[in-house]
Protein backbone atom coordinates (compact mmCIF):
# COMPACT_ATOMS: atom_id res chain seq x y z
CA UNK A 1 0.00 0.00 0.00
CA UNK A 2 0.92 3.59 -0.64
CA UNK A 3 2.42 5.94 1.44
CA UNK A 4 2.53 9.61 2.14
CA UNK A 5 5.06 12.00 0.52
CA UNK A 6 6.20 13.73 3.52
CA UNK A 7 5.95 13.04 7.29
CA UNK A 8 6.47 14.78 10.57
CA UNK A 9 7.35 13.31 13.97
CA UNK A 10 4.80 14.17 16.81
CA UNK A 11 7.56 13.28 19.63
CA UNK A 12 5.37 10.87 20.72
CA UNK A 13 6.69 7.06 20.16
CA UNK A 14 3.35 5.39 20.69
CA UNK A 15 2.01 7.36 17.23
CA UNK A 16 5.52 7.99 15.42
CA UNK A 17 5.62 10.18 12.56
CA UNK A 18 2.52 11.13 11.05
CA UNK A 19 1.89 12.68 7.30
CA UNK A 20 3.48 15.98 7.51
CA UNK A 21 0.53 17.79 6.72
CA UNK A 22 -1.63 16.35 9.56
CA UNK A 23 -2.69 18.60 12.72
CA UNK A 24 -1.03 17.24 16.58
CA UNK A 25 -3.31 18.80 19.41
CA UNK A 26 -3.86 17.29 22.66
CA UNK A 27 -7.06 15.70 24.31
CA UNK A 28 -7.01 18.50 27.10
CA UNK A 29 -7.39 21.08 23.70
CA UNK A 30 -9.85 19.14 22.27
CA UNK A 31 -12.39 17.36 24.47
CA UNK A 32 -14.38 18.86 27.29
CA UNK A 33 -16.38 16.42 29.74
CA UNK A 34 -20.20 16.63 29.34
CA UNK A 35 -21.77 17.95 32.71
CA UNK A 36 -23.24 15.10 34.20
CA UNK A 37 -26.76 14.80 33.48
CA UNK A 38 -28.78 12.27 35.54
CA UNK A 39 -31.09 10.23 33.56
CA UNK A 40 -33.09 7.26 33.60
CA UNK A 41 -35.62 6.28 31.58
CA UNK A 42 -33.34 5.58 28.28
CA UNK A 43 -31.51 2.30 27.10
CA UNK A 44 -28.83 1.11 29.37
CA UNK A 45 -25.35 1.60 27.65
CA UNK A 46 -21.78 -0.10 28.49
CA UNK A 47 -18.69 0.18 27.16
CA UNK A 48 -16.34 -2.71 26.21
CA UNK A 49 -13.16 -3.73 25.28
CA UNK A 50 -13.77 -5.68 22.04
CA UNK A 51 -16.84 -3.80 20.75
CA UNK A 52 -17.13 -0.38 22.40
CA UNK A 53 -20.19 1.27 23.18
CA UNK A 54 -23.17 -0.90 23.26
CA UNK A 55 -26.32 -1.34 24.61
CA UNK A 56 -25.79 -3.50 27.62
CA UNK A 57 -28.09 -6.49 26.41
CA UNK A 58 -26.49 -6.92 23.10
CA UNK A 59 -22.85 -8.59 25.10
CA UNK A 60 -22.60 -11.79 25.91
CA UNK A 61 -19.63 -11.11 27.71
CA UNK A 62 -21.27 -8.81 29.81
CA UNK A 63 -19.81 -9.25 33.61
CA UNK A 64 -20.79 -6.81 35.72
CA UNK A 65 -24.51 -6.04 36.59
CA UNK A 66 -26.27 -2.18 36.28
CA UNK A 67 -26.95 -0.57 40.19
CA UNK A 68 -30.61 -1.32 41.04
CA UNK A 69 -30.97 2.77 41.33
CA UNK A 70 -30.72 4.29 37.95
CA UNK A 71 -31.15 7.73 39.30
CA UNK A 72 -27.59 8.82 38.78
CA UNK A 73 -27.00 7.44 35.75
CA UNK A 74 -25.57 9.77 33.28
CA UNK A 75 -27.17 10.79 29.64
CA UNK A 76 -25.20 9.72 26.71
CA UNK A 77 -25.96 10.59 23.03
CA UNK A 78 -24.69 10.29 19.43
CA UNK A 79 -21.05 10.83 18.99
CA UNK A 80 -20.10 11.00 22.70
CA UNK A 81 -16.78 9.18 23.18
CA UNK A 82 -16.92 7.51 27.01
CA UNK A 83 -14.43 6.38 28.69
CA UNK A 84 -14.47 3.89 31.45
CA UNK A 85 -12.10 5.56 34.32
CA UNK A 86 -10.83 2.62 35.83
CA UNK A 87 -10.65 0.75 32.44
CA UNK A 88 -9.80 2.88 30.05
CA UNK A 89 -5.97 1.63 30.20
CA UNK A 90 -7.45 -1.41 29.00
CA UNK A 91 -9.32 0.20 25.84
CA UNK A 92 -12.48 0.14 27.52
CA UNK A 93 -13.92 3.56 25.72
CA UNK A 94 -15.51 4.62 22.57
CA UNK A 95 -17.75 7.11 20.47
CA UNK A 96 -21.52 6.12 21.06
CA UNK A 97 -23.79 5.81 17.95
CA UNK A 98 -26.62 5.37 20.95
CA UNK A 99 -28.72 8.03 23.03
CA UNK A 100 -28.67 6.01 26.13
CA UNK A 101 -27.81 5.97 30.16
CA UNK A 102 -24.16 4.70 31.48
CA UNK A 103 -22.60 4.29 35.01
CA UNK A 104 -21.69 7.56 36.56
CA UNK A 105 -18.42 5.42 36.58
CA UNK A 106 -17.84 6.89 33.27
CA UNK A 107 -16.59 10.33 31.44
CA UNK A 108 -18.44 11.38 28.83
CA UNK A 109 -16.74 13.93 26.60
CA UNK A 110 -18.35 16.28 23.59
CA UNK A 111 -16.57 15.55 20.20
CA UNK A 112 -14.74 18.44 19.12
CA UNK A 113 -15.48 19.85 15.90
CA UNK A 114 -11.93 18.95 14.50
CA UNK A 115 -13.04 15.23 14.59
CA UNK A 116 -15.36 12.98 12.74
CA UNK A 117 -16.93 10.64 15.10
CA UNK A 118 -16.51 7.61 13.08
CA UNK A 119 -12.65 8.64 12.74
CA UNK A 120 -12.39 9.56 16.13
CA UNK A 121 -13.82 6.05 16.96
CA UNK A 122 -11.53 4.41 14.93
CA UNK A 123 -8.15 6.68 16.75
CA UNK A 124 -9.27 6.86 19.88
CA UNK A 125 -9.92 2.90 20.70
CA UNK A 126 -6.29 2.22 18.22
CA UNK A 127 -3.15 1.02 20.35
CA UNK A 128 -1.68 4.30 19.64
CA UNK A 129 -4.50 6.36 21.98
CA UNK A 130 -4.91 3.48 24.31
CA UNK A 131 -0.68 3.38 25.39
CA UNK A 132 -1.55 6.79 26.57
CA UNK A 133 -4.48 6.21 28.52
CA UNK A 134 -2.11 3.34 30.21
CA UNK A 135 0.28 6.36 30.82
CA UNK A 136 -2.35 8.62 32.27
CA UNK A 137 -3.92 6.09 34.74
CA UNK A 138 -2.40 5.04 37.73
CA UNK A 139 -2.66 2.36 40.60
CA UNK A 140 -1.62 -0.72 41.36
CA UNK A 141 -3.33 -4.02 39.46
CA UNK A 142 -3.88 -5.83 36.63
CA UNK A 143 -7.98 -5.28 36.45
CA UNK A 144 -8.78 -1.19 37.39
CA UNK A 145 -6.47 1.85 37.18
CA UNK A 146 -8.27 5.25 37.98
CA UNK A 147 -7.15 8.01 34.77
CA UNK A 148 -5.59 10.80 35.98
CA UNK A 149 -6.80 14.04 33.91
CA UNK A 150 -3.74 16.06 34.08
CA UNK A 151 -1.86 13.42 32.89
CA UNK A 152 -4.74 12.73 29.87
CA UNK A 153 -5.26 15.80 29.29
CA UNK A 154 -1.35 15.91 27.47
CA UNK A 155 -1.72 12.75 25.29
CA UNK A 156 -1.28 13.48 21.72
CA UNK A 157 -4.48 13.21 19.44
CA UNK A 158 -3.70 13.54 15.80
CA UNK A 159 -6.14 15.39 13.52
CA UNK A 160 -6.08 14.57 9.12
CA UNK A 161 -8.00 16.86 7.39
CA UNK A 162 -11.76 16.20 7.33
CA UNK A 163 -11.94 15.10 3.98
CA UNK A 164 -9.36 12.42 4.56
CA UNK A 165 -11.42 11.62 7.97
CA UNK A 166 -14.33 10.23 6.12
CA UNK A 167 -11.94 8.79 3.19
CA UNK A 168 -9.94 6.85 5.81
CA UNK A 169 -13.63 5.71 7.65
CA UNK A 170 -15.27 4.51 4.04
CA UNK A 171 -11.65 2.54 3.59
CA UNK A 172 -11.71 0.77 7.23
CA UNK A 173 -15.75 0.29 6.92
CA UNK A 174 -15.21 -2.04 3.72
CA UNK A 175 -11.59 -3.87 4.84
CA UNK A 176 -12.78 -4.20 8.48
CA UNK A 177 -16.60 -5.68 7.41
CA UNK A 178 -14.45 -7.80 5.06
CA UNK A 179 -12.18 -9.15 8.13
CA UNK A 180 -14.88 -9.55 10.20
CA UNK A 181 -16.94 -11.84 7.52
CA UNK A 182 -13.91 -14.16 7.39
CA UNK A 183 -13.65 -14.31 10.57
CA UNK A 184 -17.10 -15.12 11.01
CA UNK A 185 -17.03 -17.84 8.84
CA UNK A 186 -13.94 -19.03 10.08
CA UNK A 187 -15.66 -19.35 13.63
CA UNK A 188 -18.51 -20.92 12.49
CA UNK A 189 -16.12 -23.59 10.52
CA UNK A 190 -14.73 -23.82 14.56
CA UNK A 191 -17.97 -24.56 16.06
CA UNK A 192 -19.01 -26.88 13.40
CA UNK A 193 -15.89 -28.85 14.00
CA UNK A 194 -16.37 -28.69 17.33
CA UNK A 195 -20.12 -30.37 16.95
CA UNK A 196 -18.34 -33.20 14.45
CA UNK A 197 -15.98 -34.20 17.51
CA UNK A 198 -18.74 -34.58 19.90
CA UNK A 199 -20.59 -36.21 17.19
CA UNK A 200 -17.87 -38.81 16.70
CA UNK A 201 -17.52 -39.50 20.43
CA UNK A 202 -21.56 -40.15 20.72
CA UNK A 203 -21.90 -42.40 17.84
CA UNK A 204 -18.85 -44.50 18.85
CA UNK A 205 -19.70 -44.68 22.52
CA UNK A 206 -23.50 -46.16 21.85
CA UNK A 207 -23.31 -47.62 18.44
CA UNK A 208 -19.67 -49.10 18.23
CA UNK A 209 -17.29 -49.42 15.48
CA UNK A 210 -19.40 -52.15 13.35
CA UNK A 211 -22.25 -50.68 11.73
CA UNK A 212 -23.48 -54.22 10.85
CA UNK A 213 -23.60 -55.23 14.08
CA UNK A 214 -27.31 -56.41 15.32
CA UNK A 215 -28.80 -53.42 17.82
CA UNK A 216 -31.18 -53.42 20.60
CA UNK A 217 -33.25 -50.47 22.76
CA UNK A 218 -31.15 -49.20 25.14
CA UNK A 219 -33.92 -47.77 26.72
CA UNK A 220 -32.07 -44.13 27.44
CA UNK A 221 -33.55 -41.75 24.87
CA UNK A 222 -30.56 -39.95 23.53
CA UNK A 223 -29.12 -42.98 23.47
CA UNK A 224 -31.38 -45.31 21.35
CA UNK A 225 -30.01 -48.87 19.97
CA UNK A 226 -26.87 -50.04 21.17
CA UNK A 227 -24.77 -53.24 20.05
CA UNK A 228 -27.41 -56.27 20.84
CA UNK A 229 -23.85 -57.86 22.32
CA UNK A 230 -23.05 -55.15 24.92
CA UNK A 231 -24.11 -55.05 28.70
CA UNK A 232 -25.54 -52.71 31.01
CA UNK A 233 -23.14 -51.97 34.22
CA UNK A 234 -24.19 -49.70 36.88
CA UNK A 235 -21.93 -47.08 38.12
CA UNK A 236 -21.66 -48.83 41.14
CA UNK A 237 -19.77 -51.65 39.62
CA UNK A 238 -17.44 -49.60 37.58
CA UNK A 239 -16.36 -46.88 40.28
CA UNK A 240 -15.20 -46.74 43.75
CA UNK A 241 -15.45 -43.35 45.44
CA UNK A 242 -11.78 -41.80 46.21
CA UNK A 243 -11.30 -39.42 49.22
CA UNK A 244 -8.14 -38.41 51.00
CA UNK A 245 -7.65 -35.66 52.70
CA UNK A 246 -4.82 -33.23 52.01
CA UNK A 247 -4.61 -32.13 55.76
CA UNK A 248 -1.67 -30.21 57.15
CA UNK A 249 0.57 -31.09 53.46
CA UNK A 250 1.72 -28.09 51.58
CA UNK A 251 3.29 -29.36 48.54
CA UNK A 252 0.62 -30.76 46.63
CA UNK A 253 -0.06 -29.49 43.31
CA UNK A 254 -3.70 -27.99 42.62
CA UNK A 255 -6.00 -29.26 40.37
CA UNK A 256 -9.11 -27.72 38.58
CA UNK A 257 -11.88 -29.35 36.35
CA UNK A 258 -12.02 -27.72 32.83
CA UNK A 259 -13.77 -27.63 29.63
CA UNK A 260 -9.92 -28.24 28.98
CA UNK A 261 -10.34 -31.58 31.35
CA UNK A 262 -8.71 -31.88 34.70
CA UNK A 263 -5.20 -29.46 34.40
CA UNK A 264 -3.03 -28.23 36.93
CA UNK A 265 -3.29 -24.74 38.11
CA UNK A 266 -0.48 -22.30 38.87
CA UNK A 267 -1.17 -20.82 42.19
CA UNK A 268 1.67 -18.55 42.37
CA UNK A 269 -0.55 -16.22 39.63
CA UNK A 270 -3.02 -15.09 42.11
CA UNK A 271 -5.82 -15.56 39.52
CA UNK A 272 -8.94 -17.46 40.22
CA UNK A 273 -10.76 -18.10 43.76
CA UNK A 274 -8.67 -19.72 46.09
CA UNK A 275 -10.06 -21.06 50.32
CA UNK A 276 -7.97 -19.71 53.17
CA UNK A 277 -6.10 -22.97 52.99
CA UNK A 278 -6.66 -26.57 51.15
CA UNK A 279 -6.66 -29.10 54.28
CA UNK A 280 -10.02 -30.31 53.11
CA UNK A 281 -9.58 -31.09 49.73
CA UNK A 282 -9.16 -34.32 47.83
CA UNK A 283 -6.01 -35.93 47.04
CA UNK A 284 -6.08 -37.85 43.86
CA UNK A 285 -3.68 -39.82 41.63
CA UNK A 286 -3.48 -40.26 37.72
CA UNK A 287 -6.65 -42.25 36.32
CA UNK A 288 -9.02 -41.17 38.98
CA UNK A 289 -12.17 -39.85 37.17
CA UNK A 290 -13.58 -36.15 38.62
CA UNK A 291 -17.03 -35.72 38.69
CA UNK A 292 -18.83 -32.49 39.44
CA UNK A 293 -22.46 -33.42 40.28
CA UNK A 294 -24.55 -30.33 41.18
CA UNK A 295 -25.08 -27.09 38.88
CA UNK A 296 -25.51 -29.61 36.17
CA UNK A 297 -27.09 -27.14 34.01
CA UNK A 298 -24.39 -24.34 34.38
CA UNK A 299 -21.47 -26.08 34.97
CA UNK A 300 -19.59 -26.17 31.67
CA UNK A 301 -17.87 -29.56 32.25
CA UNK A 302 -18.92 -31.88 34.26
CA UNK A 303 -16.26 -34.89 34.20
CA UNK A 304 -12.44 -35.27 33.33
CA UNK A 305 -9.91 -37.51 33.54
CA UNK A 306 -7.04 -37.20 35.68
CA UNK A 307 -3.64 -37.19 34.48
CA UNK A 308 -1.71 -35.90 37.47
CA UNK A 309 -0.89 -36.39 41.16
CA UNK A 310 -3.10 -33.38 42.66
CA UNK A 311 -5.06 -32.17 45.15
CA UNK A 312 -8.94 -31.10 43.89
CA UNK A 313 -11.30 -29.43 45.29
CA UNK A 314 -13.70 -31.98 47.67
CA UNK A 315 -17.00 -30.28 46.18
CA UNK A 316 -16.05 -32.78 43.23
CA UNK A 317 -16.68 -36.47 43.91
CA UNK A 318 -13.07 -38.39 42.50
CA UNK A 319 -13.47 -41.88 41.75
CA UNK A 320 -10.92 -44.86 41.11
CA UNK A 321 -12.10 -46.93 38.13
CA UNK A 322 -12.17 -50.74 38.26
CA UNK A 323 -9.33 -52.92 35.81
CA UNK A 324 -12.29 -54.39 33.85
CA UNK A 325 -13.30 -50.65 32.07
CA UNK A 326 -10.91 -48.58 30.07
CA UNK A 327 -10.25 -45.58 31.49
CA UNK A 328 -10.42 -42.99 28.74
CA UNK A 329 -13.41 -45.14 27.44
CA UNK A 330 -15.83 -44.40 30.61
CA UNK A 331 -14.41 -41.03 30.28
CA UNK A 332 -15.21 -40.45 26.56
CA UNK A 333 -19.29 -42.04 27.09
CA UNK A 334 -19.23 -39.64 30.03
CA UNK A 335 -18.31 -37.08 27.70
CA UNK A 336 -20.79 -37.96 25.60
CA UNK A 337 -23.16 -37.56 28.30
CA UNK A 338 -22.10 -34.29 29.71
CA UNK A 339 -22.50 -32.73 26.02
CA UNK A 340 -26.42 -33.52 25.72
CA UNK A 341 -26.64 -32.88 29.48
CA UNK A 342 -27.76 -36.43 29.95
CA UNK A 343 -27.61 -36.46 33.71
CA UNK A 344 -30.29 -33.52 33.70
CA UNK A 345 -33.03 -36.17 34.64
CA UNK A 346 -31.59 -37.80 37.76
CA UNK A 347 -30.58 -33.92 39.69
CA UNK A 348 -32.45 -32.53 42.56
CA UNK A 349 -33.15 -29.34 44.36
CA UNK A 350 -32.18 -25.73 43.86
CA UNK A 351 -28.23 -27.05 43.19
CA UNK A 352 -29.53 -29.36 40.59
CA UNK A 353 -26.99 -32.08 42.14
CA UNK A 354 -26.85 -35.64 41.92
CA UNK A 355 -27.15 -37.43 45.24
CA UNK A 356 -24.16 -39.69 45.43
CA UNK A 357 -26.16 -43.19 46.10
CA UNK A 358 -28.21 -42.27 43.01
CA UNK A 359 -25.20 -41.48 40.47
CA UNK A 360 -23.73 -44.83 41.61
CA UNK A 361 -27.05 -46.17 40.49
CA UNK A 362 -27.09 -44.93 37.39
CA UNK A 363 -26.55 -47.75 34.33
CA UNK A 364 -23.47 -47.49 31.51
CA UNK A 365 -23.69 -49.66 28.01
CA UNK A 366 -20.54 -51.47 28.13
CA UNK A 367 -18.34 -53.03 25.67
CA UNK A 368 -16.11 -56.16 26.39
CA UNK A 369 -13.19 -54.51 26.98
CA UNK A 370 -11.20 -55.37 23.59
CA UNK A 371 -13.64 -53.27 22.17
CA UNK A 372 -13.56 -50.85 24.72
CA UNK A 373 -10.09 -50.06 23.53
CA UNK A 374 -10.77 -49.98 20.21
CA UNK A 375 -13.15 -47.46 20.18
CA UNK A 376 -10.90 -44.98 22.40
CA UNK A 377 -8.55 -46.00 19.73
CA UNK A 378 -10.84 -44.78 17.01
CA UNK A 379 -11.63 -41.28 18.98
CA UNK A 380 -8.64 -41.00 19.77
CA UNK A 381 -6.91 -41.06 15.70
CA UNK A 382 -10.71 -38.83 14.72
CA UNK A 383 -10.33 -36.36 17.25
CA UNK A 384 -6.73 -35.67 16.99
CA UNK A 385 -7.06 -34.91 13.32
CA UNK A 386 -10.28 -32.60 14.16
CA UNK A 387 -8.31 -30.74 16.90
CA UNK A 388 -5.57 -30.05 14.60
CA UNK A 389 -7.78 -28.71 12.09
CA UNK A 390 -9.55 -26.54 14.78
CA UNK A 391 -6.19 -25.04 15.60
CA UNK A 392 -4.81 -23.92 12.69
CA UNK A 393 -8.45 -22.66 12.08
CA UNK A 394 -8.19 -20.31 15.38
CA UNK A 395 -4.43 -19.71 14.26
CA UNK A 396 -6.32 -17.84 11.51
CA UNK A 397 -8.64 -15.95 13.48
CA UNK A 398 -5.76 -14.76 15.54
CA UNK A 399 -4.13 -13.61 12.47
CA UNK A 400 -6.96 -12.10 11.07
CA UNK A 401 -7.73 -10.23 14.03
CA UNK A 402 -4.05 -8.84 14.72
CA UNK A 403 -4.11 -8.24 10.57
CA UNK A 404 -7.56 -6.27 11.27
CA UNK A 405 -5.99 -3.90 14.35
CA UNK A 406 -2.37 -3.77 12.33
CA UNK A 407 -4.56 -2.16 9.73
CA UNK A 408 -6.30 0.27 11.73
CA UNK A 409 -3.72 1.80 13.39
CA UNK A 410 -1.68 2.04 9.97
CA UNK A 411 -4.45 3.73 8.53
CA UNK A 412 -5.05 6.29 11.36
CA UNK A 413 -2.15 7.07 11.87
CA UNK A 414 -1.04 7.42 8.21
CA UNK A 415 1.14 4.98 7.94
CA UNK A 416 -0.80 4.13 4.80
CA UNK A 417 -2.71 6.21 2.45
CA UNK A 418 -5.90 5.12 1.54
CA UNK A 419 -6.64 8.68 -0.37
CA UNK A 420 -7.95 8.20 -4.18
CA UNK A 421 -5.78 9.26 -6.96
Amino acid sequence: MKKYKEYKDTGNDLIGKIPAHWEISRFGSLFNLKPVKPHHNEELLSVFLEFGVIPACESEKRTHKPSEDLSKYQLVEPTDFVMNNQQAWRGSVGVSTYTGIISPAYHIFKMPKQLIAPYANYLLRDGCMVGQYEKSSKGVGSIQRTLNFNWLNNSVVIIPPGNEQRQIVSFLENKTSEIDDLVSKTEREIELLKELKQAVIAHVVTKGLNPDVKMKDSGVSWIGEIPEHWSFVRNKNIFTGHYEEVGKRTDIPLLSLTTEGVILRDVSTGKGKFPKDFEKYNVVYPDCIIFCLFDIDETPRTVGLNHNYGMITNAYDAFTINQNVVPRYITYYYLAVDNVKGLRPYYSGLRKVIQYNRFLQLKVPMPPMDEQQEIVNYIDHKTTQIDKMIVELTYKVEYLKQYKQRLIADVVTGKINVQPE
